[in-house]
C-alpha cells in the first residue's frame, strides 16, 4: 500500500474589525495569524485514545500510563484558516462530570506544536519555519497543573475561551458529545526495516476502522541505559501512511543512532485536517462514525 502524502459567521464584536490589524506570524503558531475577531471559528470533536503501551504518554509526558483516554481535538481559524489569534489566551475543556482541564493557548490546530508530543515533520509535512514542526491537533490538557489526557466519560464536552483583543474579551465556544459506544480502535503494532541510508520501511498490523496513521520517529534516550524507549528525545521525522508499508526516504534519520517508532492510528482525519494540508475555516474533525478516534502501538527500537 502506498504512502498517501509524501511532502515536500461568528459575529461578534465585529467593530473591531475596523481596526485593521494586520497579519503576521508567530513562532507558536501555523502559517499566518489573522486579527479576525468578527470571524473567529472555534471547534471541537472528541473520541477515544486506545494507548494501551502508554508509548503516548510517554511521548507528551514523559512519563508512560498505559490506558485508554479521552481524544479531544480543536481548531481556532480565521476565514482563510489560519490561526485567528496570535494569543487565544488559556481554554478550558469542561467534561460531563463538570470537571474542567485547562489547555492554554490554541491555535489553527490544537495547542502549542509539540504540546501533545506529536508534530508534524518531513518528510510528509513541509519544513515550518517555527523550528519544531506542525501541530497535530489532539490537545493535552492539565488538571491542577499536570498534563494528563482526560479519562473517557459519555457525554457533552465543552471547550471555551476569553480571548484578549484590544482591552476586551471575546467568548468563543465549542461543544461535541462522546456517545455511550464510542469505538475504540484497540492496540496496534509498527516495525521498521532499515535501508541502511537514513530510510527503509515501515509496516503497520493496522486496526478495524482505523484510516490512516502518523508514524513518528523519536531518538531512543532511553537505549544508553538497560530498556531501549525508556526515554524519548526529540522527534526526528514523521510519516503519514494509509495502507499497512510505506517508505521513509533515504536521509530522513542519521546512521548510527538509536531511535523509538511510534505509530499512532485514526480514523479521523488527523494529517489532512491540520497545517499545511488544510486551510479551510472549519475543517472536518470527526470521522465517518462521527467521533475522533486514535490509537498508540508499542514503541519499536532500532538502530539506524
Amino acid at each position: 500500500m502506498s504512502l498517501k502524502r509524501f511532502v515536500a459567521p461568528l459575529s461578534l464584536f465585529a467593530a473591531m474589525s475596523a481596526l485593521s490589524l494586520a497579519s503576521c506570524s508567530t513562532s507558536t503558531s501555523i502559517g499566518n495569524v489573522q486579527y479576525t475577531p468578527a470571524h473567529a471559528m472555534l471547534q471541537l470533536a472528541v473520541g477515544t485514545i486506545d494507548d494501551s503501551a502508554g508509548s503516548l504518554t510517554l511521548a507528551a509526558t514523559g512519563s508512560a500510563v498505559p490506558g485508554q483516554y479521552l481524544n479531544s481535538v480543536a481548531t481556532l481559524r480565521g476565514p482563510s484558516g489560519s490561526s485567528a489569534f496570535p494569543s487565544s489566551g488559556s481554554a478550558t475543556l469542561t467534561a460531563p462530570t463538570s470537571a474542567t482541564y485547562t489547555t492554554g493557548n490554541l491555535y489553527s490546530y490544537g495547542q502549542t506544536p509539540g504540546t501533545n508530543g506529536v508534530v508534524g515533520l518531513p518528510p510528509t509535512y513541509a519544513v515550518n519555519g517555527n523550528g519544531v514542526g506542525f501541530g497535530t491537533g489532539f490537545l493535552l490538557p492539565s488538571a491542577a497543573g499536570t498534563a494528563t489526557f482526560p479519562p473517557v466519560v459519555p457525554g457533552q464536552y465543552t471547550l471555551s475561551v476569553a480571548v484578549p483583543v484590544n482591552g476586551s474579551t471575546i467568548p468563543l465556544t465549542a461543544n461535541a458529545v462522546l456517545p455511550a459506544n464510542a469505538p475504540v480502535l484497540g492496540p496496534l503494532s509498527v516495525s521498521f526495516v532499515s535501508d541502511g541510508n537514513g530510510g527503509g520501511t515501515v509496516t503497520i498490523a493496522s486496526v478495524p476502522g482505523m484510516t490512516e496513521a502518523l508514524v513518528a520517529f523519536y531518538a531512543d534516550v532511553g537505549a544508553s541505559g538497560a530498556t531501549p524507549c525508556s526515554a524519548l528525545g526529540a522527534e526526528a521525522a514523521s510519516l503519514e501512511q494509509t495502507g499497512t508499508t510505506g517508505t521513509l526516504p533515504s536521509g530522513s534519520l542519521s546512521a548510527g543512532t538509536a531511535y523509538c517508532a511510534l505509530a499512532l492510528g485514526a480514523d479521523y482525519p488527523l494529517v489532512e485536517a491540520g497545517a499545511p494540508f488544510s486551510t479551510a475555516a472549519s475543517p472536518k474533525l470527526a470521522g465517518a462514525g462521527g467521533t475522533a478516534d486514535l490509537s498508540a502501538s508499542a514503541l519499536f527500537s532500532f538502530t539506524e
